[in-house]
């Protein structure tokens, strides 16, 4: 189990400006291009897949999604 002081749980809490917001749409959409390449090239199973997935699911928090 993980324990996080209060503070800990707004620090990341941050509403994106509008100039954000695009940089991470064009995130969101490169990584979802490179995630559909490293599957079909490396497999499910391969780090290069894991380490994208990973960064897929930051931009995606980031956009709230």
């Amino acid at each position: 189990t993980v324990r996080l002081a209060s503070g800990d749980l707004n620090a990341r809490i941050s509403v994106p400006s509008d100039d954000e917001l695009g940089d991470l749409e064009a995130a969101r959409s490169a990584l979802e291009r490179a995630l559909d390449i490293r599957v079909k090239s490396l497999g499910t199973d391969h780090p290069y897949v894991a380490a994208t997935m990973g960064s897929l699911a930051s931009v995606l928090a980031d956009l709230g999604v």
